[in-house]
């Protein structure tokens, strides 16, 4: 089944036609009672909530409160392409979008909704539909990329997914895009790398310009000339956290001292973020870096221990042959072989932790929408055998059990949903994953 973003001409000569004049500026409050009035709430404190809702998650989202809206509201206002609430989603996240944002930001935008309305119309009503589920905590960066890659509602599930694109330019900066030559065009990733007017370079500069602040106004840090955050800016826009930081340029501007006290605030920030550190950070020789690693983990290990473990559903998987997590480097760096294997074991049965742990804690437990969002993008033309030998083959790549029995949940959901019987899909399953045991050990 595929999602049809193709909206009516009505749609989208609304989207057109929107104007962002003072009179015309829906507010959030403006916009949450509207919402109820076409959901037909009253005006309860839980009815404003639902409508929140929307705005935040999606309209998908709304499938979460089945119970309190009415079968024809479910079928006409969120599940048709033509509806009322889309519409008004539309209207207020674009205006959002140009409201409170860049100049630059704003420009791009309107050049995109002119040169490429296609692609700018599909952005903006899966964001009505999804919410942020792909913007994170990011906007003009999680724009750009959907914008440059040129993501379809197909497109932005398969790999490499707009999350793993996201953390990995965080990590490279700039350069990190180079890794994604086959997904982009030549000419557009040539532009993001040479010119430091580019929409990349200046949606990294506004990410990382935050970031810094808060890392340079630390009391053991405090950096304040400004031409030495300006070069710190410039750095690590570059070339992302790590070697940006450690580019020579930036690291005469400050004392020693100072600079240690710096990476020390640094790789607590990338710890607690989850971005990782490159693989030569340890191997290039540089005993400050490594003691100071080191004394970050064990601190962060006796406060919080899962903060630093390799997570299974990290989303940059991929890039795990020239990066590692901390703790990964710590181990293969200092100690022996049975300790390795021993934090190894640990770091799974972590990962089945928190498996279980999703299947009790109410915020990450799987909800409707997460079921109809199954049904609508991640099966797009596929059988049931492709979904199962994906499983299959993610399995014997990766070798995480914990990983294998997550990636069934969906899947065994959406059977459910459609009220299909389980058996054919466990048989099925069961053969290939005894045929790839088998093929394990013979090996």
């Amino acid at each position: 089944m595929s999602l049809n973003i193709e909206l009516p001409d009505s749609t989208m000569n609304s989207i057109d036609n929107i104007n962002f004049s003072s009179s015309s500026i829906l507010t959030k409050e403006e916009c949450i009672l509207k919402i109820c009035e076409i959901l037909e709430l009253d005006d309860s404190d839980q009815s404003k909530r639902i409508a929140e809702k929307s705005i935040t998650d999606g309209r998908k989202a709304l499938h979460d409160y089945d119970q309190d809206l009415s079968p024809r509201i479910l079928r006409d206002e969120i599940d048709e392409s033509q509806s009322e609430v889309l519409k008004l989603l539309i209207r207020y996240i674009e205006q959002e979008w140009y409201r409170n944002t860049p100049e630059w930001f704003q420009q791009y935008l309107q050049q995109k909704k002119t040169v490429s309305s296609n692609i700018y119309n599909q952005i903006l009503i899966r964001t009505a539909d999804y919410g942020s589920k792909f913007i994170k905590e990011n906007l003009l960066l999680s724009l750009i990329i959907q914008f440059l890659f040129e993501f379809d509602d197909k497109r932005i599930l398969e790999t490499p997914t707009i999350d793993q694109i996201r953390e990995n330019l965080i990590a490279d900066g700039r350069q990190g895009i180079e890794q994604y030559a086959d997904d982009i065009a030549l000419n557009v990733k040539e532009e993001q790398l040479k010119n430091d007017e580019s929409p990349l370079y200046l949606a990294l500069q506004d990410y990382y310009c935050k970031s810094l602040k808060n890392l340079f106004e630390d009391p053991d840090v405090a950096i304040q000339r400004a031409n030495t955050i300006k070069i710190a800016l410039t750095c690590v826009t570059n070339d992302g956290w790590w070697k940006g930081l450690h580019n020579k340029k930036f690291q005469d501007e400050i004392a020693q001292k100072k600079f240690k006290k710096l990476i020390e605030k640094l790789i607590d920030y990338l710890n607690k973020n989850k971005i990782p550190i490159p693989v030569d950070a340890l191997s290039n020789g540089n005993s400050t870096n490594s003691s100071l690693i080191n004394s970050a983990s064990s601190s962060s290990v006796s406060s919080q221990p899962s903060a630093i473990t390799t997570s299974t559903f990290s989303s940059n998987q991929s890039s795990n042959s020239s990066y590692i997590q901390i703790k990964s480097s710590i181990l293969n760096e200092t100690k022996p072989i049975s300790v390795i294997t021993t934090n190894i074991d640990e770091e799974k049965r972590n990962d089945e932790c928190k498996i279980i742990i999703k299947c009790i804690n109410e915020d990450d437990k799987l909800k409707l929408s997460h079921l109809v969002e199954a049904g609508e993008l991640i099966y797009i033309d596929k059988k049931l055998n492709d979904v199962i030998d994906k499983i299959i083959n993610d399995y014997a790549c990766q070798k995480y059990f914990s990983l294998f029995i997550n990636n069934c949940l969906i899947p065994m959901m959406y059977l459910l949903k459609r009220h299909q019987n389980l058996d054919d899909f466990i048989e099925c399953l069961f053969q290939k994953y005894d045929e790839l045991e088998l093929s394990l050990k013979s090996t």
